[in-house]
C-alpha cells in the first residue's frame, strides 16, 4: 500500500477579520481538498485568532496547526518589517539576500514543522512566509497589482512587496497564475522564471452556496461588490448610472458595498456633491446578505481596469445572474467559457450602451444565465482543488 502523501497548507498570513478575495480562495481551496480521497493527508497552518474565529469542518485527514513565534523573534518580527523596507532603498538587490536571511531566521520554528510533517507546502496566499529550495513548494501570486497600480499602497507597502514577492516566486517549487494574463505578468517582470515554472488554474466557486433554493425575486439592481480601490472603476460605474436616470430616465439602481478607506472619500464626495440618487452605497456585508444581493439582482457589475481573475464573476454566475464586465484581459478569457456583456473598461459611452442594452434585454439575459448555469459546474473548488492535486503529485 502507498504511503499517504502530505500536503501543507499555509495560510498563517490570513487575517481573521478579512473576508476578501484572498481569504475567499483560500477557503475555498481548502474547502474543495475537504471532498477529495482519503489517501492524502492535510496539514492547515494558521494563526491562532484565524483558527479561532473561523470554523473549519472535522476531517480524519485533516490536522491543524496553531503557528506562533516565540515572544522575541515576535517583537524582532515587527520592527524588521517596519524598519527593513525602508533601509532596502539603500541596499539596491542586496535587500533581497537580507530578506532571505532574516524572514528564514524569524520563521524557522514554522519551517522545521512543516518540513516535519508535510511532503509539499501549498501556499495559496501570495507570498511565502520562509524560503527553502529544497521544501517543494507551491504558490500562487494572485497579482502583481503594486508594479501596476502603487497609488494603492503605501510606500512601506510598496517596498515590502517588491522583494518580498520577488523571492516568493524566485524560492518556490512552482507558481499558479488564475488567468493567462498573470502569467504573463510573472514571466515579464521575473526574468529568471520559465514558462514551465507556472500553471494556469482558475479559481473556483462553491456552488452549493451561491446555487441554493433561495426564493428571491431579480430586482432592478445591478450589484458592484468590490473593495474601493480606483482600479475598480467605481467612478466610471457611478457616472454611468447617473447618466442613466439623469439622461436616458432608465430605472435602474446601483449597489455596491466594500470597506471605507481614506482615498475613496472622494468618491462619496463625488455621489454627494452631484446628487446621484440611483447610487447606494451598503457598507460592509455579512455572507448571507452577499449571497441574497448576488440572487436578487438583476446584473452583477465586474469592471475592474487590472486583476487576475473575478471571483465576483463566477460568484454571479453561480448564483444565476448575468454579468456586465470590462475588457480586462482575464474578463476576455473568461468570455470564451461564458456568455458575459464586456465592455470597454475606460470607455463610458460604451458601458451606457452596454447597460442599456441589458437593462431592455431580459429576454437575451434569461438565455445568457440558462447556459452559463451548465458552464459553471466546472468551477466548483472541488474539481479545481484536483488540478492542483494533478500539480502536486507531478512534483512529488
Amino acid at each position: 500500500m502507498n504511503p499517504k502523501i502530505k500536503i501543507g497548507i499555509d495560510i498563517t498570513n490570513l487575517p481573521h477579520d478579512y473576508f476578501g478575495g484572498v481569504d475567499t480562495y483560500s477557503r475555498g481551496l481548502i474547502d474543495g481538498f475537504y471532498k477529495s480521497d482519503s489517501n492524502t493527508e492535510y496539514q492547515i497552518y494558521l494563526n491562532k485568532n484565524y483558527f479561532l474565529k473561523r470554523r473549519f469542518k472535522e476531517k480524519k485527514n485533516f490536522n491543524f496547526f496553531i503557528i506562533e513565534q516565540s515572544s522575541f523573534k515576535k517583537v524582532s518580527f515587527k520592527i524588521y518589517n517596519r524598519i527593513f523596507p525602508y533601509i532596502s532603498i539603500i541596499l539596491f538587490d542586496y535587500k533581497y539576500c537580507v530578506d532571505f536571511y532574516c524572514r528564514n531566521y524569524f520563521n524557522s520554528d514554522f519551517k522545521k514543522i512543516v518540513k516535519k510533517n508535510s511532503d509539499i507546502l501549498v501556499v495559496p496566499n501570495t507570498y511565502l512566509s520562509f524560503y527553502d529550495l529544497k521544501l517543494k513548494t507551491i504558490l500562487n501570486i494572485h497579482d502583481l497589482q503594486h508594479l501596476h497600480f502603487s497609488e494603492n499602497f503605501s510606500k512601506h507597502e510598496f517596498l515590502m512587496r517588491n522583494y518580498q514577492y520577488y523571492n516568493s516566486a524566485k524560492y518556490s517549487s512552482k507558481l499558479i497564475s488564475s488567468s493567462n494574463f498573470i502569467k504573463k505578468d510573472l514571466l515579464k517582470n521575473y526574468k529568471f522564471l520559465k514558462k514551465k515554472d507556472i500553471s494556469v488554474i482558475t479559481e473556483g466557486v462553491n456552488l452549493k452556496q451561491f446555487n441554493n433554493n433561495l426564493k428571491t425575486k431579480k430586482t432592478n439592481n445591478f450589484f458592484f461588490p468590490a473593495q474601493l480601490w480606483s482600479h475598480k472603476n467605481h467612478k466610471l460605474v457611478v457616472d454611468a448610472f447617473k447618466y442613466l436616470d439623469k439622461n436616458l430616465k432608465i430605472k435602474a439602481n446601483l449597489l455596491f458595498c466594500g470597506k471605507k478607506f481614506e482615498k475613496s472619500n472622494e468618491l462619496f464626495e463625488y455621489i454627494k456633491k452631484n446628487k446621484i440618487h440611483n447610487v447606494k452605497y451598503l457598507g460592509l456585508v455579512s455572507f448571507q446578505k452577499l449571497k441574497k444581493l448576488y440572487k436578487e439582482s438583476y446584473c452583477v457589475l465586474c469592471p475592474a481596469i487590472y486583476e487576475s481573475s473575478s471571483l465576483t464573476l463566477l460568484e454571479a454566475i453561480a448564483s444565476k445572474t448575468s454579468v456586465i464586465a470590462s475588457d480586462n484581459k482575464p474578463n476576455i478569457e473568461k468570455k470564451k467559457i461564458f456568455k458575459i456583456n464586456i465592455f470597454k473598461k475606460n470607455d463610458l459611452e460604451n458601458l451606457v450602451g452596454v447597460l442599456k442594452k441589458v437593462c431592455k434585454g431580459k429576454i437575451f439575459i434569461k438565455k445568457q444565465v440558462k447556459f452559463n448555469s451548465i458552464r459553471i459546474k466546472n468551477f466548483d473548488w472541488n474539481i479545481i482543488s484536483q488540478q492542483y492535486l494533478k500539480v502536486i503529485l507531478k512534483i512529488l
